[in-house]
């Protein structure tokens, strides 16, 4: 590999480091903002949790590629090389053929490996996790006979949750049966079987992985925003066949089970706010938090604006971040 090509890969890792670092601190900060509505009668929308999970990889993804395009396009003579203009400057370029010019420290270059290692080690956590609750519900469907999507265990735990991304099947004790009447049971059963009917344990694990590289605090509120917007709907799924005040009830008695610790495609009736689910139930207009749509808009924003201004206005950037870094 060239030195030329060596610099520039350092060139993308460090934007890349730099934008996530930027997209999660800000993520962090505004997060926690929305913790109080949970006790409100505010809820935050599905979608808006996507784009936070979402921001912290699709913007450095995006001002990556704005600075392979550009230079891509320099390269083939696409767009005039603009870096001619200074070539007699100490000038940091953002693209391939003037390279040289940018050179990466080595303890810098040890802290940016470092952190795109840690990404990496964190997205890698996840799905070894799924892929240990794989095996685990493969070999329950054959103790079972490998028959339908339902399986009930002999665990002395009250467990009831749907789980698995490839073919999710629903896991129900025996010892919860018992605590419930016959029409309890059928709801928990319809409550889940939503969850599969919308891929929920496919969105919760893709859910997760995203979560993984943001600051703890986002990723515990955003994750628990986003799995009460699913069981709002898994809830009302439910209502429709069996009555508000029927799975309330079922809700209520859910709510005195012990919590289970999730998994990266479980999706538990158990663990959510029951209050806000049974508001949701009754009807009592639930508003969409005001914050988080504004906050969603504003990633997209500027995440498309981050793209935007590095192809548009190139050499401007290229001067601030010279300025700003001394080089």
């Amino acid at each position: 590999m060239s030195a030329s090509w060596a610099d520039f890969l350092w060139l993308l890792l460090t934007i890349f480091v730099l934008v996530w670092a930027l997209a999660s601190a800000l993520v962090g900060l505004v997060v926690p903002l929305m913790k109080n509505n949970k006790d409100s009668d505010k809820q935050v929308a599905a979608w808006a949790c996507w784009i936070m999970a979402v921001t912290p990889l699709i913007a450095p993804a995006l001002a990556t590629l704005a600075i392979i395009v550009l230079s891509l396009a320099k390269w083939l003579g696409v767009v005039a090389d603009h870096c001619l203009a200074h070539t007699g400057e100490k000038h940091l370029h953002l693209c391939l053929e003037h390279m040289p010019l940018y050179e990466l420290s080595l303890p810098l270059k040890a802290i940016f490996a470092s952190a795109a290692i840690f990404i990496t080690w964190r997205m890698m956590s996840v799905i070894i996790s799924e892929w240990g609750l794989a095996k685990t519900l493969r070999a329950l469907h054959r103790i079972d006979g490998g028959r339908g999507r339902i399986i009930k265990t002999q665990s002395s735990d009250k467990l009831a949750f749907a789980a698995g991304i490839g073919r999710p099947i629903i896991l129900l004790s025996k010892s919860l049966f018992a605590a419930l009447t016959p029409r309890q049971r059928r709801i928990v059963i319809a409550h889940e079987i939503s969850h599969l009917r919308s891929r929920d344990c496919l969105k919760s694990f893709l859910m997760t992985l995203l979560l993984s590289i943001h600051l703890p605090s986002a990723r515990r509120e955003i994750k628990q925003h986003w799995v009460l917007s699913r069981e709002m709907q898994a809830d009302m799924a439910a209502a429709k066949r069996f009555g508000v005040l029927d799975v309330a009830e079922t809700l209520v008695k859910a709510s005195t089970l012990p919590a289970l610790k999730i998994q990266p495609s479980m999706c538990p009736m158990q663990g959510s706010d029951v209050v806000l689910r049974i508001r949701n139930l009754t009807a009592l207009n639930l508003r969409q938090d005001k914050l988080a749509i504004l906050f969603s808009a504003l990633l997209v924003l500027s995440s498309l604006a981050l793209m935007v201004t590095i192809m548009k206005f190139h050499h401007t950037v290229e001067t601030v971040i010279s300025l700003l870094s001394g080089v």
